[in-house]
């Protein structure tokens, strides 16, 4: 084919920026797709597993069910509960509000008239692991974490405050209080490190009504975006953060207003017995209570108008979108250089130290996750329990131990033989020396036993031989 039969032209898939596929459209534009078994996210780019997807936790008084949000696009037109996944309590009475650090698979949860804030990890293997993280005097009454640090943020019923703690529960403190009356609602959202809250004024004072207020996360700059004599539910960010989202049970209205206090509008109306809300990955959800005190969840994209709706035999206490890929930090043209935050301070938000594991252990980093090596005689995700038994460094001491007083045993019997050994050699040596020296004595005393001794000669006897026997001779003058 000659080049003149394909011409140069731009390829819409570079903008596109999809994490698999992507697929040109009639209009030209590049359209993302996903393989099988994997589904494509709210953002229209990435392709994610089923797990990983986006899902609506929803709080009943001793279970929370999780309901993945492709599940309600395959339960559309059904009234029936879509598929789902039930969480049981064994520690908690009665739920009261809860939030997912969902990078860490950890959920916070707070039950009705307690002080306690207790911490959820949900384990690939289905297992739940149970922390109390934070007690204090009278009832929490709404929580926020802050994912990218750890902190929390609470409320309490004894006095007018925001609170904040390190993700342990430790060094807690106030963050708000002047000029608060009774705050009841607070949500964070961390890539803007923005915090709003919900505070419903002066009880004596109707005139003032309730107001909804934004502040940095440290407590800093705060501001009143909206005060009204209504009583708002369900304060929620929207997904890029730039929108507040609530909801109105006395009017039955849907709410919201842009971070800086402009453009307010009314999203729904006419909603009998509204009465929780919450928004996430673009779409709203809101439930409701009939005279017959039957609980019904409805969701809907936020700029469709169609509502679509299932029941819910229990009654529901809190609800909330969450979804792994919305819980990481998202880059702008502000804060990115070279692909990394340009802030140290947001380099270090995602804390790995001691405090992590309750100063038992070393925090380390594996992926995304925060693990704990726990120090000897303790376990736990978070290094929170005595181990029960033999720890496996004391098993592994005292098998060292023993392998070395073994290796003693045989070194110094493997000595002892070898110089019992050497004893006998040189006993040996010495005895066969000894009989070469008696061999001798006794060859010698035998040499000199063979030496002929005439016994009849006696050497004091002179022998005179006569001349008739020997002639004399003459010797010569």
């Amino acid at each position: 084919m000659h080049e003149v039969l394909q011409p140069r032209s731009s390829n819409p898939c570079l903008d596109a920026e999809c994490s698999h596929l992507c697929l040109l459209s009639p209009q030209s534009k590049g359209s993302c797709r996903c393989p099988a078994g994997l589904l494509l996210a709210d953002d229209g780019v990435n392709c994610v597993p089923l797990k990983e997807s986006a899902f609506l936790f929803l709080g009943l008084p001793t279970v929370i069910m999780q309901i993945y949000l492709k599940n309600l696009d395959a339960s559309r037109g059904q009234a029936t509960l879509p598929g789902h996944r039930i969480l049981p309590f064994t520690n908690v009475n009665q739920l009261a509000s809860m939030d997912y650090v969902a990078q860490e698979k950890v959920l916070y949860l707070t039950e009705w008239n307690t002080g306690d804030i207790w911490l959820l990890r949900l384990k690939d293997s289905g297992k739940l692991s149970w922390r109390k993280v934070i007690s204090v005097e009278g009832t929490v009454t709404d929580l926020a974490v802050d994912w990218l640090s750890g902190n929390i943020y609470w409320i309490g019923s004894e006095n007018a405050h925001i609170n904040i703690a390190s993700p342990r529960g430790q060094y807690s403190t106030a963050l708000l209080s002047g000029s608060l009356y009774r705050p009841t609602c607070v949500v964070l959202h961390p890539p803007t490190a923005v915090m709003c809250f919900v505070d419903l004024g002066p009880q004596d004072d109707g005139r003032r009504g309730s107001s909804i207020e934004c502040a940095s996360m440290d407590g800093s700059r705060r501001k009143v975006l909206w005060r009204k004599p209504q009583v708002p539910v369900g304060l929620s960010f929207s997904d890029a953060g730039t929108r507040l989202y609530w909801a109105d049970p006395g009017r039955g209205l849907i709410e919201s207003i842009q971070q800086d206090g402009s453009r307010y509008r009314v999203d729904r109306r006419g909603i009998q017995g509204l009465n929780l809300f919450t928004y996430g990955q673009g779409m709203m959800f809101w439930t409701t209570v009939d005279d017959a005190q039957i609980s019904k969840v409805w969701y809907s994209k936020a700029e469709l108008s169609e509502n679509r709706w299932f029941q819910v035999d229990q009654k529901i206490v809190d609800l909330k979108v969450y979804s792994k890929l919305s819980q990481q930090e998202s880059e702008t043209p502000e804060t990115k250089e070279g692909g990394q935050p340009k802030d140290s301070h947001r380099e270090k938000l995602l804390l790995c130290s001691s405090d992590f594991c309750s100063g038992r252990g070393i925090c380390t980093m594996q992926g995304e996750l925060r693990k704990c090596n726990c120090l000897m005689g303790y376990s736990g995700d978070f290094c929170e329990a005595a181990a029960h038994g033999p720890a496996p460094g004391h098993i592994a001491l005292s098998l060292t131990i023993a392998l070395l007083v073994v290796l003693v045993i045989l070194g110094a019997f493997v000595y002892f033989r070898r110089e019992h050994k050497l004893k006998r050699n040189r006993t040996a040596s010495s005895r066969n020396l000894t009989c070469h020296k008696e061999n001798d004595q006794e060859e010698e005393n035998l040499m000199n036993s063979e030496t002929f001794v005439n016994e009849a000669y006696d050497e004091q006897t002179c022998f005179v031989f006569g001349p008739q026997e020997y002639p004399l001779l003459a010797l010569p003058g």
